[in-house]
């Protein structure tokens, strides 16, 4: 009989926030480091894996002589670095820009650091992994990856070791811990070991088994490195062997072709962590796009002799991202004052990458030549060019910023420019900021002059309100009565919509994760119900109805809003949330098919209209035609909503989930005011809802609600103006 070899893979995981402070984490890696260093000093058998960069910085910060020791262990081999990126972030919600920058900061920390080139993929704890992994591995250079969740119970695999193939193709020699990455105990180690001869092929004559005191970091210990010392045979036909995950797969690579294929996403673990602390989640996203504007700024507008300090800036900012998209911090599964300096450290990142911006677009003002004609200068850096509304306050003088404008807005060619006053965010004064429409090309600013000399040209339009009902040439929707919001449908339809726009609370006794559970879409216990229906602003590019509605304690502001001659709507929620255990859910009428298409780190990834949730990023696109993805569709793009599901010709949104911070089944909450719930307060989505559109248009769509166009008043060169009474 073949003899399976063990690898027996000592680590520690150490999560840098979770239960605990980050300066918590700090110092269990210096804990952890110190004793794992001793270890190997006196076990000479011993191996020793850790592979996430932030734990090296912290040692480069406070103890730089352990990392002259720690290249010595690695140079002969006890010492590995599997994984190598920033931290293990949470693999669903990431951006494709972010799985690079972890891979891109981590391979270049070790080679400089170590001489190292990592080349394994380890993310244990994260709760499912996208389709897009192998792909982006493969193309850095990676040949495998060890992953834990979802386990056998959640998601059958054929095998523990196996080919992941992600959606582009790449593939990628995977292993999945069939039971722990942990072991505190020579019991528990013995059940790890176990769960592995419980899946051992015999045609593959090798498994790995991790031990060490993880979580709050502790790695390897004595008893545990003494114990595997006197069972190296641990029976006839078994031997436990120190080992590395590059060992294991350089191990099992002459049976790679014997291998079981998986192919597409890893899921699901835990489908509650997608639609909680949707604060952590917003700020991450925000954050990532008030870097990369600045960057596209820069290369746009830059100055060369800036490079070395404003790349120092990007660096900083992307360690600040890149951090907190750790899976129990950007899963929300941390306790509140973890969160809360998440927030807060995001908040700064966001503020520098606006600095940086602006500091850019006015160096540009300062370089105009002179102009008669008071300029709004507008800059925008998307990734796709723009032909959507502006919006600005201008800045008239003299008689104050109180009054609005009353002239022509020209574009650079002198051609008039269609625009609408609407109502500024400040309550004092007439309504007196701008909304125009026009193209810009990204990275490309664009000048627009006010003729104050000159009365504006009537606006035509296509947009229509009247008796409950608003519509342009292409979209109509009516105004419905208690918890029916809208309904939408294309005016050239031959087939009428009747279902409604409608917000449901369902009941959520689920714990942080909802570990166990797969779908939240019950029948509700309740909706919102209108109580007010206001028309916010009627114009000729954008009219705007507001309903207000109520739930218990909570409420919510639900605005519509058209557009001239636009295939989409705006759907604007502010949902002033009190429920506690409770689950919210934005249901919206969507063309009754089995499936639909979802947006992930890179491309997007068929999934069924199942009722089964599922986190998302961005979009999803639901086709008319129930055969193929060839036809046009419904779009719905939510860039602050991470979860969804969908049944029955319907697409529902989780808003938002209020279990207790932190809480993990099968703790009880006996006292449910001892402890904070999480989403309680204000939180606001813009949710668009495109109609017959391809989804390879779905990116421009997002593309043009995320990257905003900024407006920049400019008189340099103005000639005075007669200003009447």
């Amino acid at each position: 009989m073949q003899e399976t070899t063990i690898h027996m893979i000592g680590s520690a995981h150490i999560d840098p926030v979770w239960y605990w402070s980050r300066q918590a984490g700090m110092i269990e890696v210096l804990s952890t480091c110190r004793t794992a260093l001793e270890m190997l000093q006196n076990y000479d058998e011993l191996i020793f894996s850790l592979g996430d960069v932030w734990v090296y910085e912290i040692l480069e910060k406070y103890c730089p002589q352990d990392l002259e020791i720690i290249n010595k262990y690695i140079a002969n081999s006890r010492w590995h670095i599997p994984g190598g990126w920033y931290v293990q972030p949470d693999c669903n919600l990431i951006s494709e820009s972010s799985f690079k920058k972890h891979i891109e900061l981590g391979k270049s920390f070790f080679r400089r650091t170590f001489s190292v080139e990592v080349n394994v993929g380890f993310n244990v704890d994260s709760f499912g992994h996208s389709a897009s992994i192998p792909d982006i591995l493969v193309e850095a250079g990676y040949d495998s990856y060890v992953m834990m969740r979802p386990m056998q119970h959640e998601m059958a695999l054929p095998e523990p070791i196996f080919i992941w193939e992600g959606n582009g193709g790449g593939e990628v020699m995977t292993w999945r811990i069939p039971r722990s990455y942990n072991a505190e105990s020579p019991e528990v180690l013995k059940q790890n070991i176990l769960s592995a001869l419980e899946v051992a092929k015999i045609d593959v004559p090798h498994v790995m088994c991790f031990y060490g005191i993880g979580n709050h970091g502790g790695g390897p210990t004595r008893e545990l490195i003494e114990w595997i010392l006197e069972n190296q045979e641990f029976s006839k036909d078994v031997k436990l062997k120190f080992s590395s995950p590059r060992q294991f797969f350089d191990a099992v690579k002459p049976w790679k072709t014997l291998l079981p294929r998986v192919s597409g996403e890893l899921q699901m673990h835990a489908i509650g962590c997608y639609s909680v602390v949707g604060e952590i989640k917003k700020k991450l996203q925000d954050a990532e796009l008030a870097i990369e504007q600045a960057q596209k700024a820069y290369n746009a507008l830059g100055e060369q002799k800036n490079i070395d300090s404003i790349n120092n800036c990007f660096e900083k900012n992307w360690k600040r991202i890149l951090f907190n998209q750790f899976h129990d911090i950007l899963g929300g599964t941390s306790i509140q004052e973890a969160c809360l300096d998440t927030v807060n450290e995001l908040s700064g990142v966001i503020v520098e990458g606006e600095d940086i911006t602006s500091t850019l677009c006015i160096q540009n003002l300062m370089d105009s030549e002179e102009h008669p004609l008071q300029r709004l200068k507008v800059f925008r850096f998307g990734n796709y060019d723009y032909n959507s509304l502006v919006y600005h306050e201008p800045w008239l003088h003299p008689r104050g910023f109180e009054q609005s404008f009353k002239g022509t807005l020209l574009d650079e060619l002198g051609s008039s420019i269609d625009y609408q006053l609407v109502q500024q965010s400040a309550v004092k004064g007439p309504a007196r900021a701008l909304i125009f429409e026009t193209s810009i090309k990204s990275g490309q600013p664009k000048e627009f002059y006010l003729d104050h000399e000159h009365e504006p040209k009537e606006v035509k339009t296509d947009i229509s309100c009247k008796n409950k009902e608003i519509s342009n040439s292409i979209l109509t929707s009516k105004i419905g009565t208690e918890g029916n919001f809208f309904n939408l449908n294309l005016l050239i339809s031959e087939v009428l919509n009747y279902d409604w726009i409608q917000l449901h609370v369902l009941a959520d006794e689920s714990d942080t994760w909802s570990h166990g559970k797969k779908y939240f879409d019950t029948p509700p216990e309740g909706v919102f119900k209108i109580k007010k229906i206001v028309m916010e602003e009627i114009g000729p590019l954008r009219s705007i109805v507001r309903l207000d509605t109520q739930y218990g304690c909570s409420r919510s502001s639900v605005r519509l809003v058209f557009y001239r001659e636009k295939p989409y709507v705006d759907l604007l929620v502010d949902l002033y949330n009190f429920e506690q255990f409770k689950l919210i859910k934005l249901i919206i009428p969507a063309p009754n098919t089995q499936f639909r298409y979802d947006r992930i780190a890179r491309g997007y990834l068929e999934r069924p209209q199942n009722q089964l949730e599922f986190p998302f990023m961005k979009w999803s696109w639901i086709p008319h035609s129930k055969q193929n993805k060839f036809t046009n569709g419904m779009g719905i793009i939510s860039p602050h909503c991470f979860s969804c599901s969908g049944n029955d010709g319907f697409f529902n949104l989780t808003l938002l989930r209020s279990p207790t911070f932190a809480w993990h089944d099968p703790a009880k909450i006996e006292d449910p005011n001892r402890f904070y719930n999480t989403d309680q307060g204000l939180s606001s989505y813009r949710i668009r809802i495109c109609f017959d559109i391809n989804i390879d248009q779905m990116d421009k769509y997002t593309d043009e609600t995320l990257y905003k166009p900024r407006c920049y008043d400019w008189t340099k060169g103005m000639r005075p103006h007669r200003i009447d009474e």
